[in-house]
């Protein structure tokens, strides 16, 4: 990624989100009002056009038949692991969690939309810097007032330790927190996602970490590998190529031999799917993602 430019893989999330409530059947799966304006469409049309052109972008590496099937099972990805993230913070208020950590935030607006709930939580919002100076320019030029509940942690990944970032932010580690990783971990290193993994793992007992990853070709059948050459190819031109992949086998291990309990691992063939059934518009979960649940042990 260009140091000086926001993520634009951070940027395409939010596109696909925003294009969810415009090209997607009734009732949506998830919800965000601010994804339009924070993508940067100035307006429905021009939404139209800025999709038009990933297509295109598509359908240059897989042919303009498969693009939009392509890209209907990557928005499906997106839209599923945001609503069972949020149900996840929601549900761990219950017990008594009060701070939420969202690593590589990117273009994510829940602390905007989600008020009632942020009233209740510490959030904070973990990118780089220039996706956020990005982010901060948009949401001013909205007029969205930041909560006083937000907090934003500047890091790059490959060079800065998270949990002392986020201690000099005001985290408390003394208390448990729910941390979010989606659409990151493909593009760093083994090597730093241990690192994470096991810095994570030190977070007070009870603390809960989704991680989002993907799986490896081999895994795959014909029509999902077309997804992932897909996602290949364009992070690849975009400058954030795919660097990592995990088979569920082995990111269960490197979560256990870094410190995290019940393991959970969620693709398309688990719950995930029940946020899809019955719909008429071809949305379902993808083999290529999957989401880790996992827990720091209570008992510790």
């Amino acid at each position: 990624m260009d140091s000086s430019q926001p993520s634009a893989t951070a940027l395409s999330a939010t596109l696909l989100r925003a294009a969810h409530l415009l090209v997607d059947d009734a009732p949506p799966v998830f919800v965000d009002e601010f994804a339009m304006p924070l993508c940067g469409a100035r307006d429905t049309a021009h939404l139209r056009m800025m999709l038009t052109a990933l297509q295109d972008e598509a359908a240059r590496y897989v042919g303009a038949a498969h693009a939009d099937s392509v890209l209907r099972a990557v928005r499906a990805a997106v839209l599923i692991r945001s609503r069972y993230t949020e149900e996840v913070v929601e549900a761990s208020l219950t017990h008594g969690i009060t701070q939420y950590v969202i690593l590589g935030a990117g273009l994510d607006s829940f602390a905007y939309r989600r008020r009632a709930l942020v009233d209740q939580l510490r959030v904070f919002e973990v990118d780089h810097p220039a996706t956020q100076a990005v982010k901060r320019e948009r949401l001013c030029a909205l007029s969205v007032p930041l909560p006083a509940q937000l907090t934003f942690v500047p890091l790059d990944f490959a060079q800065d330790t998270v949990m002392g970032a986020l201690r000099a932010g005001g985290y408390r580690a003394d208390a448990p927190a729910v941390f979010s990783c989606l659409g990151v971990s493909q593009y760093l290193p083994v090597a730093i996602q241990q690192m994470l993994l096991t810095q994570l793992a030190s977070a007070a007992p009870g603390s809960v970490l989704l991680w989002g990853y993907l799986v490896p070709e081999s895994l795959l059948d014909d029509d999902n590998r077309r997804v992932r050459a897909c996602l290949q190819a364009i992070t690849m031109v975009r400058g954030e190529p795919i660097l990592t992949d995990w088979t569920p086998a082995e990111i269960r291990v490197q979560l256990q031999t870094s410190g995290w309990m019940e393991v959970t691992d969620l693709g398309a063939e688990s719950a995930l799917a029940a946020y899809t059934v019955g719909r008429t518009d071809g949305l379902q979960h993808p083999q290529t993602h999957r989401l880790i649940h996992a827990y720091v042990d209570a008992r510790r």
